[in-house]
């Protein structure tokens, strides 16, 4: 492997262990675990519990309709749940090698050439960043951010980016149908772009509403609105290539974002505690449940010629 690949593979990790050395640099632990003696873990594994039951419901129906309405694949619900929680064990890596668990399920069982499964991925992926730019720019309208300037290309991005994706869905221009990687978004349609984009947003609210909970239980009291920029901005941090097993971006994100929501003494710290303990809490658990649908899941792989004539 060449010396550039090697350096491609490692800038994830590096920049995702940067931004680990500036938390640990620019925090007072002593602060962190002051903030993990106040809080009861009894009930943060209460609510991770059912938040990760009901995220794996949310993300496989959102996976679903969108792989439906892309690839006209007969997928059973069940299948995908069972995809989905096994998949997580390669989101434990980052975002992008769970969606690629995806992406090979759906070849190996189904099929379904590389580019379009991928071409599927990518469009669920997408609807789950639109749910994101909504909710912030809905949050930033509201002005639940007082602090922050609202930038005019971000509203000007939602009222006019989307309905020009869906125009160009709908016109399909045959220089872009002709690309594998772009057939599953023209197949979904006008009607199965909004449908994925609708399921992502419950994906999202999801998210927000164990995120906050789970927060409050460490005295950060985020406004309803600000939970719609705040929050989020997090989660996408957390997607990136650059987030190591969901570490390093998210905590340097929301020690910029959520300092200010602190009630309490140790401001710093206490977000710092938060991320890192909910984060840990939810990828045991997502470590468990992953295991559990890998065992459900693997069985003889059936003829994709079978799956697609059904």
């Amino acid at each position: 492997m060449s010396p550039v690949r090697h350096a491609k593979r490692a800038l994830p990790y590096a920049v995702a262990a940067a931004a680990l050395i500036w938390v640990g640099v620019t925090t007072d632990f002593a602060e962190v675990g002051r903030a993990w003696e106040r809080v009861s873990w009894w009930k943060l594994l209460a609510i991770a519990i059912p938040y990760l039951l009901a995220l794996l419901v949310a993300d496989s129906i959102a996976l679903w309709v969108t792989l439906r309405v892309a690839l006209r694949v007969p997928l059973r619900f069940r299948d995908v749940v069972l995809v989905r929680g096994a998949s997580w064990l390669l989101a434990l890596v980052n975002y992008g090698a769970g969606q690629g668990g995806i992406v090979w399920f759906l070849h190996r069982r189904h099929g379904v050439p590389v580019a379009r499964a991928t071409g599927a991925v990518l469009l669920a992926t997408g609807g789950f960043l639109l749910a994101v730019v909504g909710a912030v720019a809905a949050g930033l309208a509201t002005g639940a951010v007082p602090e922050a300037h609202v930038p005019a290309w971000l509203l000007w991005l939602v009222a006019i980016g989307f309905p020009a994706y869906l125009a160009i869905i709908w016109l399909r221009p045959a220089f872009l149908t002709r690309i594998s990687l772009l057939e599953p978004l023209f197949a979904a349609g006008i009607v199965g772009t909004v449908a994925s984009t609708a399921t992502r947003a419950l994906h999202l609210a999801v998210l927000i509403a164990a995120h906050a909970l789970a927060y409050r239980q460490f005295g950060i009291e985020i406004p309803f609105e600000a939970t719609l920029v705040v929050l989020p901005i997090i989660f996408l941090a957390g997607a990136l290539p650059i987030a190591i097993a969901g570490y390093g971006a998210p905590q340097a994100t929301a020690k910029v974002l959520l300092a200010g929501y602190v009630t309490g003494p140790d401001k710093i710290g206490t977000v710092i505690a938060a991320s890192i303990g909910f984060q840990t809490l939810s990828t045991l658990l997502m470590a468990l449940i992953g295991m559990i649908a890998l065992r459900w899941e693997v069985q003889p792989a059936a003829d994709p010629s079978t799956d697609l004539a059904r």
